[in-house]
Protein backbone atom coordinates (compact mmCIF):
# COMPACT_ATOMS: atom_id res chain seq x y z
CA UNK A 1 0.00 0.00 0.00
CA UNK A 2 2.98 2.37 -0.08
CA UNK A 3 2.48 3.52 -3.65
CA UNK A 4 5.06 6.33 -3.55
CA UNK A 5 7.81 3.90 -2.49
CA UNK A 6 6.62 1.38 -5.09
CA UNK A 7 6.85 4.05 -7.79
CA UNK A 8 10.42 4.88 -6.71
CA UNK A 9 11.36 1.19 -6.81
CA UNK A 10 9.84 0.72 -10.26
CA UNK A 11 11.47 3.91 -11.56
CA UNK A 12 14.87 2.87 -10.16
CA UNK A 13 14.53 -0.53 -11.85
CA UNK A 14 13.54 1.01 -15.20
CA UNK A 15 16.30 3.64 -15.15
CA UNK A 16 19.11 1.43 -13.83
CA UNK A 17 18.30 -1.50 -16.11
CA UNK A 18 18.40 0.73 -19.21
CA UNK A 19 20.68 3.73 -18.56
CA UNK A 20 22.70 1.91 -15.90
CA UNK A 21 23.99 -0.80 -18.24
CA UNK A 22 21.71 -3.54 -16.95
CA UNK A 23 21.90 -2.37 -13.36
CA UNK A 24 25.68 -2.17 -13.11
CA UNK A 25 25.51 1.55 -12.27
CA UNK A 26 23.07 3.33 -9.98
CA UNK A 27 22.07 6.09 -12.39
CA UNK A 28 18.72 6.56 -10.64
CA UNK A 29 20.36 7.73 -7.41
CA UNK A 30 23.20 9.70 -8.99
CA UNK A 31 21.29 11.54 -11.72
CA UNK A 32 17.61 11.38 -10.73
CA UNK A 33 17.82 11.53 -6.91
CA UNK A 34 15.83 8.30 -6.56
CA UNK A 35 17.42 6.84 -3.46
CA UNK A 36 17.22 3.09 -2.80
CA UNK A 37 15.26 1.70 0.11
CA UNK A 38 14.99 -1.78 1.50
CA UNK A 39 11.91 -3.64 2.60
CA UNK A 40 11.71 -7.10 4.12
CA UNK A 41 9.00 -9.55 5.11
CA UNK A 42 9.50 -8.81 8.82
CA UNK A 43 8.34 -5.25 8.13
CA UNK A 44 5.28 -6.59 6.32
CA UNK A 45 4.40 -8.87 9.23
CA UNK A 46 4.90 -5.99 11.72
CA UNK A 47 2.55 -3.72 9.78
CA UNK A 48 0.03 -6.58 9.66
CA UNK A 49 0.10 -6.64 13.48
CA UNK A 50 2.17 -9.77 14.18
CA UNK A 51 4.15 -9.31 17.40
CA UNK A 52 7.92 -9.63 17.15
CA UNK A 53 8.52 -11.87 20.14
CA UNK A 54 11.60 -11.89 22.37
CA UNK A 55 15.00 -10.54 21.41
CA UNK A 56 17.45 -13.32 20.51
CA UNK A 57 21.14 -13.48 19.63
CA UNK A 58 21.91 -16.50 17.47
CA UNK A 59 25.31 -17.81 16.32
CA UNK A 60 26.14 -16.61 12.78
CA UNK A 61 22.74 -14.93 12.45
CA UNK A 62 23.24 -12.28 15.11
CA UNK A 63 20.41 -10.35 16.77
CA UNK A 64 16.85 -11.08 15.72
CA UNK A 65 13.36 -11.82 16.95
CA UNK A 66 11.28 -14.87 15.97
CA UNK A 67 9.29 -12.72 13.53
CA UNK A 68 12.49 -11.35 12.01
CA UNK A 69 13.84 -14.90 11.59
CA UNK A 70 10.65 -15.96 9.80
CA UNK A 71 10.98 -12.87 7.64
CA UNK A 72 14.56 -13.78 6.76
CA UNK A 73 13.45 -17.27 5.67
CA UNK A 74 10.68 -15.85 3.47
CA UNK A 75 13.06 -13.23 2.04
CA UNK A 76 15.59 -15.98 1.28
CA UNK A 77 12.96 -18.09 -0.49
CA UNK A 78 11.86 -15.05 -2.52
CA UNK A 79 15.43 -14.18 -3.56
CA UNK A 80 16.17 -15.16 -7.20
CA UNK A 81 19.63 -16.56 -6.38
CA UNK A 82 17.99 -19.14 -4.12
CA UNK A 83 16.40 -20.68 -7.21
CA UNK A 84 19.16 -19.96 -9.74
CA UNK A 85 21.72 -21.75 -7.53
CA UNK A 86 19.35 -24.50 -6.37
CA UNK A 87 21.19 -27.29 -8.20
CA UNK A 88 24.66 -26.18 -7.10
CA UNK A 89 26.77 -27.46 -4.22
CA UNK A 90 26.24 -26.10 -0.71
CA UNK A 91 29.37 -23.94 -0.91
CA UNK A 92 28.22 -22.29 -4.15
CA UNK A 93 24.73 -21.69 -2.74
CA UNK A 94 26.13 -20.28 0.52
CA UNK A 95 28.77 -18.03 -1.10
CA UNK A 96 26.54 -14.97 -1.82
CA UNK A 97 25.16 -14.95 1.74
CA UNK A 98 28.65 -15.47 3.23
CA UNK A 99 30.02 -12.53 1.24
CA UNK A 100 27.07 -10.38 2.34
CA UNK A 101 27.62 -11.35 5.99
CA UNK A 102 31.35 -10.59 5.77
CA UNK A 103 30.69 -7.22 4.15
CA UNK A 104 28.08 -6.30 6.75
CA UNK A 105 30.40 -7.32 9.57
CA UNK A 106 33.22 -5.24 8.09
CA UNK A 107 30.91 -2.20 7.99
CA UNK A 108 30.16 -2.53 11.71
CA UNK A 109 33.50 -3.58 13.24
CA UNK A 110 34.47 -0.06 14.38
CA UNK A 111 31.03 0.96 15.72
CA UNK A 112 30.83 -2.33 17.65
CA UNK A 113 34.29 -1.71 19.15
CA UNK A 114 33.13 1.75 20.24
CA UNK A 115 29.97 0.37 21.83
CA UNK A 116 32.01 -2.27 23.68
CA UNK A 117 34.44 0.36 24.99
CA UNK A 118 31.84 2.97 25.97
CA UNK A 119 28.87 0.96 27.18
CA UNK A 120 28.53 -0.32 30.73
CA UNK A 121 26.17 -3.05 29.45
CA UNK A 122 27.19 -4.18 25.96
CA UNK A 123 24.28 -6.65 25.58
CA UNK A 124 21.66 -4.03 26.52
CA UNK A 125 23.26 -1.46 24.21
CA UNK A 126 23.19 -3.84 21.21
CA UNK A 127 19.63 -4.94 22.05
CA UNK A 128 18.43 -1.33 22.19
CA UNK A 129 20.28 -0.43 19.00
CA UNK A 130 18.72 -3.43 17.22
CA UNK A 131 15.23 -2.55 18.41
CA UNK A 132 15.56 1.12 17.49
CA UNK A 133 16.90 0.20 14.05
CA UNK A 134 14.05 -2.24 13.39
CA UNK A 135 11.46 0.30 14.59
CA UNK A 136 12.96 2.86 12.20
CA UNK A 137 12.93 0.37 9.32
CA UNK A 138 9.33 -0.64 10.03
CA UNK A 139 8.33 3.04 10.14
CA UNK A 140 10.34 3.74 6.93
CA UNK A 141 12.73 5.98 8.82
CA UNK A 142 10.02 8.18 10.25
CA UNK A 143 9.90 8.67 13.96
CA UNK A 144 6.86 10.29 15.46
CA UNK A 145 5.56 10.87 18.94
CA UNK A 146 2.95 8.19 18.27
CA UNK A 147 5.28 5.21 17.94
CA UNK A 148 3.49 3.31 20.72
CA UNK A 149 2.35 0.52 18.41
CA UNK A 150 5.92 -0.07 17.26
CA UNK A 151 7.20 0.27 20.82
CA UNK A 152 4.71 -2.34 22.01
CA UNK A 153 5.49 -4.56 19.03
CA UNK A 154 9.19 -4.50 19.83
CA UNK A 155 8.54 -4.63 23.58
CA UNK A 156 10.29 -1.30 24.18
CA UNK A 157 8.28 -0.43 27.26
CA UNK A 158 10.28 0.46 30.35
CA UNK A 159 7.96 -1.38 32.72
Amino acid sequence: GEWDRAAVTFSRFAINSTLGFGGLHDVAAANFDLQPHYEDFDQTMALAGLASGPYLVLPLLGPATPRHLIGRVVDSLAHPLTWVLAGESFLVRAAPRAVEMASTRADFIEPIKQIKMNSPDYYAAIRNLYRQTRASEIGNGETTDDMTSLDEDLDLSTE
